[in-house]
């Protein structure tokens, strides 16, 4: 994704409120949206935003969570009431799940230096005034419930991508943050229970960090990032118990929360979960892959757009990992772009330019399989 680095500019929209948005990243997958409803976020407000008298591109887009909810009850998504028919009937409908989220988005965009002159409208403003306009991942942006300026600044941020980096990892000593300390572990009694302490001890103070300011608007957050290479090791291993192990079910196996049984040496039994060290890794929904030929535009009938080419596809599936934004030491391995390569019928999403590889842990020399799951219709 090298034509996705070419940009100039960084456009960050902090702490937006959306409401109702879709919960389901693909048929098996629920809890965030997938990365595309945001990758199509940005070419749709590229559309809305380029005019002649502002040449913008969007190239790549990141996106924080800060705050999820799902609109469920007892695990039960909660459903529309439909107008009922002429007949009294009631209308058909498709079970949906919707749900609250506050993100904040960061776009990396081309832009002329000129806008960021005094005497020009600001840019970044804009930009979020039309964000308020459109859906987000099928949901509605709403002003923020109980905005704090005190805590972090809300407004939008336009720098040069230059910038931006300098200022992602620089902090002075305005910038001093309060973080508590790590409460002690409670003392062992010689059988290795846990006792009350007989008396209650003076808490430290805490400490002081230095958090730069574009760090502090992503706090509290996290970010979704990919890791192919997870699918890569897991497969490694369920093949040395089982040499007919497919992608497929190292895939399960990452999105599922096991325990086996495990007999120490004075013979008693204990129970070890297999997501040791896979803390945040989650399955995630990268785009989509073509199952057949591509259709010239209005060859096919009953086709959603008969303007566009039509090709039947099936989604496509990869491993992800949430993480805590601050910790990356580049913002342009937060971004996610377009991967397209229609000569071999994929249509999926990626990163820009990945994290490095956290120490103690093996790197991936290969792009591993991905998981294909249910058919869908592409028609765009």
């Amino acid at each position: 994704m090298t034509g996705a680095q070419d940009f100039t500019h960084y456009i960050m929209l902090p702490h937006i409120r959306v409401e109702a948005a879709q919960a389901f990243a693909a048929p098996q997958l629920h809890g965030f949206p997938a990365m595309t409803a945001f990758t199509g976020l940005k070419t749709a407000l590229e559309r809305r935003c380029r005019t002649p008298d502002r040449p913008l591109r969007f190239h790549a887009v990141g996106v924080v969570a800060h705050d999820v909810e799902e609109l469920a009850t007892r695990g039960e998504f909660h459903q529309t009431r439909n107008p009922i028919l002429k007949n009294r009937e009631t209308r058909p409908f498709q079970p949906e799940g919707r749900l609250n989220m506050t993100v904040t988005l960061l776009f990396a965009v081309s832009a002329p230096d000129y806008w960021l002159h005094e005497d020009r409208p600001e840019l970044p403003q804009q930009v979020h005034g039309m964000l308020s306009t459109m859906r987000v991942a099928g949901g509605t942006v709403v002003p923020e419930l109980h905005p704090d300026p005190t805590r972090f600044p809300l407004k939008p941020v336009l720098m040069r991508k230059a910038d931006f980096e300098d200022s992602w990892n620089k902090s002075t000593t305005a910038d001093l943050l309060a973080l508590p300390e790590e409460a002690p572990p409670p003392p062992l009694s010689e059988d290795g229970k846990g006792e009350k302490p007989k008396a209650k001890t003076a808490q430290k103070p805490p400490s002081q960090r230095r958090v730069p300011p574009l760090k502090r608007m992503l706090m509290p957050g996290a970010t979704l990032l990919e890791e192919p290479g997870l699918l890569g090791q897991r497969l490694e291993e369920l093949r040395q118990e089982d040499p007919q192990a497919t992608p497929f079910d190292a895939w399960l196996s990452l999105g599922m929360v096991t325990q086996h049984s495990e007999k120490d040496e004075a013979g008693k039994v204990q129970w070890v979960s297999d997501r040791k060290g896979l803390g945040g890794v989650v399955p995630i929904a990268v785009g989509y892959g073509a199952i057949g030929p591509c259709h010239p535009a209005g060859t096919v009938a009953d086709a959603r757009n008969a303007s566009v080419p039509f090709q039947a596809v099936e989604s496509l599936y990869s491993i992800g990992r949430w993480k805590w934004p601050c910790a990356l030491t580049d913002p342009i391995h937060l971004l996610w772009a377009e991967h397209t390569e229609p000569e071999r019928g994929v249509y999926r999403v990626g990163m820009v330019s990945p994290a490095p590889v956290d120490e103690g842990t093996e790197e991936a020399t290969s792009q591993p399989e991905i998981v294909s799951g249910q058919p869908q219709e592409a028609t765009d």
